[in-house]
């Protein structure tokens, strides 16, 4: 047997194992992504109030991914093919995160009314676990969907301390943490939860209009965060435009490549630390 008839067996042994060493690879990775999805569907979304079944939420990534990942493979080349695939992959993390502050923060919003509405319910001769269900049905969602919850978990035997807590982890604001301290502590002394509330209310509308000033005095600050993230975008592909010669070096060479990560990079940080310096406490 010849030298290159025995480099030839070893290229190719090397090349099959190769081969399956990326289809197994391959495989975890759409496994994991496929559990995750799942993940997403069944627990995080359903605490959003949001019911997706994970088949159908997979095929829609699945759909996005392919359509987003081959249109800038055509338009720009494999480098920006890639920062998409990434960017594609990140996505439903970041808009589960964006949707998740948005409720937690339209239920915080909601609390004060809801509070003034139960001490009127409790003043009414209602039980608290009635006047829960009651205002359930009258308060507008996400609040209504909250209480809701509560007042069912509780026809079904179980505590109403115990509801009460899985309502303050899930909204995750101190607000409901205080409301749920109330509660117990009313609970527990026979004080008048009526007014106890009313006067929580109070606080928490004092609270909310201290908040709203504030972060309309830094909306200039945050105006200016995606200023500076957008503005080497389309500066590029402005420049793009005009000279593409000139540009093309920066799709298609490691230079240009590491360069692009590299901006990438400060920008990230430097829109991270605009955003921390002007972010509010809410």
């Amino acid at each position: 047997m010849s030298a290159g008839t025995v480099i030839g067996l070893l290229a190719g042994v090397t090349g099959a194992a190769t081969m399956l060493l990326g289809a197994q690879m391959c495989r975890r990775i759409a496994q994991g992504y496929r559990e995750q999805t799942e993940i997403y569907a069944r627990v995080r979304l359903a605490d959003l109030f949001l019911f997706l079944e994970p088949a159908d939420l997979l095929t829609a990534a699945s759909i996005a991914f392919v359509i987003a990942v081959g249109a800038a493979y055509m338009l720009a080349g494999s480098v920006v093919a890639a920062l998409v695939a990434l960017l594609v992959v990140a996505a439903p993390g970041v808009a589960y995160r964006r949707l998740r502050a948005r409720r937690r923060r339209r239920l915080a919003l909601q609390l004060p009314d809801a509070l003034q509405s139960l001490a009127g319910a409790l003043r009414s001769g209602l039980s608290l676990s009635a006047s829960i269900a009651e205002l359930s049905r009258h308060q507008p969602p996400p609040i209504s969907q909250e209480l809701g919850l509560m007042a069912r978990k509780q026809r079904l035997g179980q505590s109403l301390d115990s509801a009460a807590d899985e309502l303050a982890s899930r909204a995750a604001n101190v607000n409901f943490r205080m409301f749920v301290t109330l509660l117990r502590v009313a609970r527990e002394t026979g004080g008048g939860v009526a007014d106890a509330l009313d006067d929580l209310a109070g606080s928490l509308r004092r609270q909310l209009t201290l908040e709203g000033r504030l972060l309309a005095l830094t909306s200039q600050g945050r105006l200016q965060a995606i200023i500076v993230g957008l503005l080497p975008l389309v500066l590029a592909v402005a420049l793009g435009a005009m000279d593409s010669n000139s540009m093309r070096p920066l799709w298609t060479t490691w230079p240009g490549w590491l360069t692009l990560i590299t901006i990438g990079f400060l920008e990230g940080v430097g829109f991270y630390m605009i955003r921390r310096i002007v972010a509010v406490p809410l």
